[in-house]
């Protein structure tokens, strides 16, 4: 689970300022965002929301400003440096595919298999799925970035990187089996059908939070590939319109 400084960092960094008026002392603090505080015990642990929306303040990852009357808050370059570290964020946008393949091959000996698996990790975390043991692609230019992280390694083997097209079969099958989407579409209709299943006084800024803390982990383990590699009906769209559209104008309240 997402603990509520990463919650809130990449809230504020993915979708903008936050509308709310922030809290003046740690007991307002505890109704800051939705007025049931067991809730977000539950979700974050008791005292923690408190303490760590109160500690962003202290280490400037998070600031206040004042517009139109209004007290804000907003995610400083600091906090956003520190966001950087555990996540790339530019990774949560659709870009246009250019319709090319980017391939990393690597044949590393099994000696040094915790280069092996660090390899593995690093390639994963760009972006990369695999297609096959020790073959792994990505639709997205990375290869600039590819050559800064291999130069500085020292490893027993060697790595391809390639640029291609695939000749044979169908693009959106690839990606449908390379990145798993099936499970994580699955994650995404349930989340949906579970907003819309609530009457409407149900939607409140406590089923909203229960909503944005389902779909902001599953943001971080959706590939983000081109459009045109998933299905016209791909669910991810349509939980991101509700978010933006329902669920963030309760949180805003």
């Amino acid at each position: 689970m997402l603990g509520f400084t990463r919650i809130l960092l990449f809230s504020l960094a993915v979708f903008g300022d936050a509308l709310r008026i922030l809290p003046q002392n740690k007991r307002q603090a505890g109704r800051f965002w939705t007025d049931d505080q067991s809730l977000l015990d539950k979700m974050f642990g008791r005292g923690s929301y408190t303490v760590g929306l109160w500690r962003l303040l202290q280490t400037q990852r998070i600031e206040k400003v004042v517009e139109k009357g209004r007290v804000k808050i907003r995610i400083t370059t600091k906090g956003l440096k520190f966001l950087s570290q555990y996540l790339d964020l530019s990774k949560f946008s659709r870009k246009k595919w250019d319709g090319k393949w980017r391939m990393v091959v690597f044949d590393v000996s099994e000696k040094d298999k915790k280069s092996r698996n660090k390899l593995r990790q690093e390639i994963r975390d760009l972006g990369f799925g695999m297609l096959q043991e020790s073959v792994w692609i990505c639709p997205f230019p990375l290869e600039d970035k590819l050559k800064e992280y291999f130069s500085t390694w020292k490893l027993r083997g060697e790595i391809l990187v390639s640029k291609s097209e695939v000749l044979v079969g169908d693009q959106k099958d690839i990606a449908w089996r390379v990145w798993h989407l099936s499970r994580l579409s699955k994650s995404y209709r349930r989340l949906i059908e579970w907003w819309q299943s609530l009457p409407q006084k149900g939607r409140n800024k406590s089923t909203a939070l229960s909503f944005q803390q389902k779909y902001f982990s599953l943001l971080f383990s959706d590939p983000f590939l081109p459009a045109e590699l998933l299905p016209k009906d791909w669910p991810g769209s349509k939980a991101g319109f509700l978010f933006t559209q329902q669920v963030s104008k309760l949180l805003n309240r």
